[in-house]
């Protein structure tokens, strides 16, 4: 066993994000990015009966509410509110490979199995014609990284030492493939401000984590709401 996860330690590189850093603790205290549990806030349900098109109506006859890109909105919203939990989710398999701790891997593990919960949210995001790629892509990713943290927390129950080596092989290249749509988005929000007319050289990106550094930002998820609000203000010149 020992043998196993000393190989999986150089795989544990470059599978979180930016956002991780400032983590602290030991595993069995909460994580900074939030609750360790993946939830998914009001409004993520799956549809009961897909997406209807415009004028459309039920088998009664009531017309059904017309789809709009705000949908898509909150479906991001949605990937938002967990992205703090599988971040820290992240950092705790991490330490676990790192100090061959089962315990903590398989804690992260049983807290991404559930990351399947957002999957009824790219059916939101596809409303909106720009935003369907990165639908694609983070269905792609949330499937094996629920797939993979299911097999490395019943590996684990099992003492299967071979299949907890692969199981977490594949369970860091979910987070991996995860990790990486985050810069895709970026360079595509930068993409739609520059076609709308604002110089690349108004645009900034910043790699904060607003949950991990509390200290500079309010947080509803770090702080459970218990918090300030920002304000902006914006004009057009």
């Amino acid at each position: 066993m020992r043998r196993w996860l000393g190989l999986l330690c150089a795989l544990t590189a470059g599978c979180g994000s930016e956002s991780n850093a400032g983590h602290d603790g030991d595993g069995g205290n909460e994580p900074a990015c939030g609750p360790a549990d993946v939830t998914a806030p009001p409004g993520s349900a799956a549809p009961s009966a897909g997406v209807p098109s415009p004028g459309s109506s039920t088998a009664g006859g009531a017309p059904k509410a017309t789809p709009w890109p705000g949908d898509a909105v909150l479906g991001m919203e949605a990937l938002g509110i967990a992205d703090g939990n599988i971040g820290a989710a992240t950092s705790d398999l991490s330490k676990g490979i790192a100090n061959e701790d089962l315990a903590l891997m398989r804690k992260a593990a049983a807290g991404l199995a559930g990351v399947d919960v957002l999957l009824p949210n790219m059916t939101k995001i596809r409303l909106e014609p720009g935003m369907r790629p990165f639908a694609d892509k983070y269905e792609a990713a949330i499937t094996q990284i629920s797939a993979g943290a299911k097999a490395l927390r019943d590996a684990i129950d099992q003492g299967n030492a071979a299949t907890i080596a692969t199981s977490t092989r594949d369970l860091l290249d979910g987070l991996k493939l995860y990790a990486g749509i985050q810069g895709d988005l970026a360079a595509w929000i930068e993409r739609q401000l520059e076609e709308a007319g604002v110089a690349a050289t108004r645009v900034e990106r910043l790699s904060h984590c607003t949950a991990c550094r509390t200290d500079l930002f309010f947080s509803h998820r770090a702080e459970r709401g218990r918090c300030g609000r920002f304000g902006v203000v914006a004009a057009l010149t």
